[in-house]
């Protein structure tokens, strides 16, 4: 799913930088208008598909490449917790939600004037970010095997950084918070503290690598703990091949 959604994204960009080769914009006023979120509720009305087509183009190359790396790096982590359907539930309803955060925010506030369009992809982005840090805001997130840092400390990063740039860019902030707020909700509901649902597809690694450990030794069962522990606190690919090849002779 992280795959299929980056190729989306890709595809999207290529066709504004076909239209770029006849502009000195990569999001030319056509498909900005066409296909741009506008705060102009009869925009909207009018146009009823932005509210998810906006965040399928961006405006420019700095503004594309830093979604999509905040979101191969983010949906990494996130599908470490979560299945492929989560995902895409999520980044759909963070996308729903951040739209709808900018149009409210946009016409309600009074010093917000004039006509502004939305786009990007990072409300969903957000809408991850928040629902880790919501689930499980311990969870390590590792840059290499000994330097990790707190999920909650890189929500509180990104969060700080939406406030103090305000003012540069307050449309899409107010698409961040619409996706953090998504995202906290989804999150939450999956900790059973919203009775919005009885079952999840939350991955249970215990159950998909290994069906039992009462045929080990100690020594074998303590190992294969501790080997999934470790997937659960930083994902599969945070094993060493040893361990790795470990894991898989058990499974045979």
């Amino acid at each position: 799913m992280l795959v299929r959604i980056i190729v989306i994204l890709v595809f999207f960009f290529a066709i504004q930088t076909v239209f770029f080769l006849s502009t000195r914009h990569y999001i030319t006023a056509l498909l900005a208008n066409l296909f741009g979120l506008n705060n102009q509720l009869t925009s909207v009305f009018t146009k009823p598909w932005t509210l998810f087509t906006y965040s399928l183009f961006h405006k420019d190359v700095n503004h594309f490449l830093g979604n999509i790396i905040f979101f191969y790096f983010i949906g990494r982590e996130f599908l470490n917790l979560f299945s492929s359907k989560q995902m895409l539930q999520v980044v759909f309803g963070g996308i729903l939600s951040g739209a709808f955060v900018f149009l409210a925010m946009s016409n309600l506030i009074t010093t917000y004037n004039g006509e502004a369009i939305l786009l990007g992809f990072s409300a969903g982005v957000f809408a991850l970010l928040a629902t880790i840090t919501a689930y499980r805001p311990t969870y390590n997130v590792y840059f290499t095997e000994r330097a990790k840092v707190k999920i909650w400390i890189i929500a509180v990063i990104f969060i700080l950084y939406t406030l103090l740039t305000s003012n540069r860019n307050s449309g899409g902030n107010f698409a961040h918070f619409g996706g953090v707020l998504f995202g906290i909700i989804f999150g939450l509901n999956l900790k059973g503290i919203f009775a919005l649902s009885r079952k999840t597809n939350l991955k249970t690694v215990h159950r998909s690598v290994i069906k039992s450990t009462s045929n080990y030794s100690k020594d074998q069962e303590t190992q294969i703990n501790r080997i999934l522990d470790k997937i659960n606190k930083s994902g599969y690919d945070s094993l060493s091949k040893k361990e790795k090849t470990y894991l898989f002779k058990q499974k045979k």
